[in-house]
Formats: C-alpha cells, structure tokens, sequence
C-alpha cells in the first residue's frame, strides 16, 4: 500500500513542471503537494504500526496451520490423525482451557490442560473416525485459551473427502416386513392439484424360496407401472407406480396404503404406503397474481381452555378474515381426533369478508395435558396451511357416590 501511494506521489511531483496542470496564476502548487505526500507517508506508517499492534496484541497463540485437508480417505481405512502445533509468542502465561469439537462421533482430541510459558511450544492431535460419512466432510475444532484473564478461540478446520464402504444388502434394504425387505416402504410428496409422481419401492427377497408378487384392490390415485412376478432369493426388483393427483382429489394431507400379495409364509400382505399434502400450484402463479393474493388472517390460532373435566364439551370460533387482495378460498378443513371443525358458513372470501370455523372438542375418556388441533388449507401463498389449536388441561370425571 505505501509502494502504492509512493508511485502516486512520486508521479504528481514529476508532473509540477506542467505548469498548465499545476500553476494557476503563475503561483506553483509544487510545495503543497511536497507537504500533503509527506503527511500521509507519515499517516500510512502510523496505520501499518496499528494494525500491526493489534495483531499481534490479538493473536496470542500462534499455530502452525488453521486448516488440515486429509484429502481422500476411505471409510473401510479406519481412522486417521493429524497434529496440530502451536506456540506461546507472548511474555506471559497462556492457559490452555480446552480443546472441543461438536462432532463427538467422528472426531477425538488427545490434549493435555497446559500451561504454555512464553515461547513455549506444544501440540495436540485430532483422530477422525470416517465411520458412515460419505462425501466431503467439514468440522470446527476450537481451541479455548485464558490469556491476561480474558478468554480467547482459535477455531482450526478439518476437512476431508470420504469414500464411504460398500453398504450390504441389508443396510441398502433397511426395513422389513417378513422376509421381503424394502429401502422404504413409505414416500412422502408435496403436490399440487396437477401433480404426477412416477417413483419406486425397491424391494429385496431375504426368502429361502422364490417369492411371487401380486397386488389387491389400487387406491383409485395409484397405478402400478411395472412390478415382478416373482423373485429368487436374494434377488432384489422395483416396484413402479404413478401418483395422480387430480384422480386424488382432495387438499392438504393425504395418505394412502398399497397392499402387495406374496407367497411368503410369514406375513404374505405387504403394506407401502403414500403420503404427502396437497396445496395450491403457487409456483404457477403470475407475478400480477402473487401481488394481489388473498391473505388468511385469523383473530388467534389458539384457545386455551384451562382446566375443564373430562366428558365436557369445549368449543371455540376462530375468526378467518380475509386481508389480501383477491377472494380466499377455504379448500379443507382437518382436524385431528377427538376434534371437529365445523365448516363455515362460506367457503369463498372477498377481501375485508370474515367467517368463523368452530372447532369442537369432545373430551370423553381423555385426561391430563390436550391438544387437538385443525387444519385449514387455502389458497393464500404465504401460509397455504393454518394449523388451530385447542389446549388446556383434564381433570378425571369424579367418581359416583351411592
């Protein structure tokens, strides 16, 4: 910066002997700008000092390095170290508090509670252990130091890529149901009334015999595109289906259960399942029509009830208002067991027009801590589902005296 500011300088002063550049009514400018160069020569040193100063005043304890690459390691190689050295580049003690990492899992620390004197050196090693990391790995070790009463970190980076170990059969195929086992038996989708999901349960026969596969009664939604009449043992297949939305016809969350027939004697109805909700295709929406969406306002999303007794009925209506800019429409309204929702007398609003949604609780049988709860799907963008609440707590029904 100063080689900089040198160069600079030394060009203006070159530059005096235009006078049409330099001289206004025949008067020189050359002193002044002999003056202002030497003012901030002076003013740049002083900032080099301070930041310097502050520096070293700051760093205390100087490591060799603040980051160590493993590069590529395998999983199946076990575990690997490194070392960091460090060194006490001050006049005083430094205590060194502690040595931490928050993954616990992967990573050790072997480290003693020093008391580094000055120009003491020291070092501690951190072991990685690539068991079940996959992929590039990054994790903080910090270092915690008292230094002059006042507690400083030094946070040091490790890193590596990890080539993670064959996985069996089994880990791929982790869940099972009989002797037919599955990556997963569930899948999960956020759709929109258009929506068409092709995907695929992969499946693998842990059978002693060839296992054959038909299906029951499809949820009217489901379509099996393609799936194996049988499999040997050990063998593994796909079970390809659509997922069709509009055939679903419904809002918010959805679930539907797949039966699959086989021969395996031990439990032959396997059960997948799909679930997911389904909301308004906003993605779809104009810029025009994100400005002028509705908005779904309620007056409280929750009524605590307090303390009531078990076999009493709680209501409450929830005010929806309609805030935004275009009609709202009501699309589902879902409660959870043990409440109702009662629909409301619209289901379509214009902006400024409210309505109330009156939740029931019907608390037969249930004590201690509630919460039953009801979702209302709309169609505004910013909070598509509105989750209600009724909580409170139940005291036993006293028992009868004769």
């Amino acid at each position: 910066m100063i080689l900089s500011f040198n160069n600079l300088f030394h060009g203006v002063k070159k530059s005096t002997e235009n006078k049409f550049l330099f001289q206004k009514n025949d008067v020189p400018l050359y002193p002044f700008f002999t003056l202002y160069y030497s003012t901030m020569k002076q003013f740049i040193l002083i900032i080099g000092f301070a930041v310097i100063s502050f520096v070293s005043t700051a760093q205390k304890l100087s490591f060799d390095r603040t980051e160590h690459n493993f590069q590529s390691i395998k999983e199946t190689n076990g575990e690997v170290s490194c070392d960091f050295s460090y060194e006490n580049r001050t006049k005083t003690i430094i205590y060194l508090t502690t040595i931490e990492c928050s993954n616990r899992s992967s990573i050790r620390l072997k480290w003693n509670r020093d008391t580094i004197q000055s120009k003491e050196k020291g070092s501690f090693s951190v072991i990685l252990h690539p068991r079940n990391l996959s992929g590039l790995f990054e994790q903080i070790v910090t270092v915690k130091t008292m230094e002059d009463g006042v507690e400083h970190s030094y946070p040091l980076k490790i890193k590596a890529d990890v080539e993670p170990r064959p996985r069996t059969k089994e880990e791929i195929y982790g869940m099972m149901e009989g002797n037919l086992r599955y990556k997963t038996n569930s899948l999960r989708y956020v759709m929109n009334p258009t929506s068409v999901i092709i995907d695929t349960f992969g499946i693998y026969n842990v059978y002693g015999d060839t296992m054959t596969f038909s299906h029951g009664m499809l949820p009217a939604a489901f379509q099996i595109l393609s799936m194996p009449e049988k499999l040997a043992p050990k063998e593994e297949g796909k079970i390809v289906f659509k997922y069709t939305a509009a055939t679903k016809n419904d809002w918010g969350n959805v679930w539907d259960k797949i039966t699959i027939i086989t021969s395996d004697t031990n439990r032959s109805h396997k059960t997948l399942y799909i679930t997911g909700e389904i909301l308004d295709d906003f993605d779809a929406w104009t810029p025009e029509q994100k400005a002028k969406a509705p908005k779904a306002s309620f007056d409280n999303i929750e009524y605590p009830f307090g303390t009531a007794t078990e076999g009493d009925e709680i209501t409450h209506n929830f005010l929806l208002t309609n805030t935004g800019k275009s009609t709202l429409h009501i699309r589902k309204l879902k409660s959870s067991c043990g409440c109702t929702a009662v629909n409301p007398e619209k289901n379509d609003l214009e902006p400024g027009e409210s309505t109330e949604i009156k939740a029931i609780f019907r608390t037969h049988g249930k004590t201690g801590k509630q919460m039953r709860t009801v979702d209302v799907i709309t169609n505004d963008p910013s909070q598509p589902k509105i989750t209600l609440k009724i909580t409170g707590n139940l005291n036993p029904k006293p028992a009868k005296t004769e």
